[in-house]
């Protein structure tokens, strides 16, 4: 039976680097699925602002998947 990894970090705070650096993570070893777990964006947004930086942020690392031809589910909690 085959394993399904899982990656699973938190409190990344909107830094567009550390986003970057989890998908090349998740290439680099092979895994099936990336849950984020809280504090994802900046500290000092308000609501809409955090849904409209959400937005943006999951539609760059879909981008990047594209660009690498890869599908990478990812959950937030």
């Amino acid at each position: 039976m085959k394993q399904h990894l899982v990656a699973y970090t938190s409190d990344v705070h909107g830094n567009s680097v550390q986003y970057n650096k989890l998908i090349d993570y998740c290439i680099k070893n092979n895994m099936d699925s990336l849950i984020i777990g809280g504090d994802i964006t900046p500290k000092d947004f308000v609501f809409q602002s955090r849904e409209i930086y959400l937005h943006h942020c999951i539609k760059q690392m879909q981008i990047k998947q594209s660009m690498l031809s890869i599908h990478l589910p990812l959950i937030l909690i």
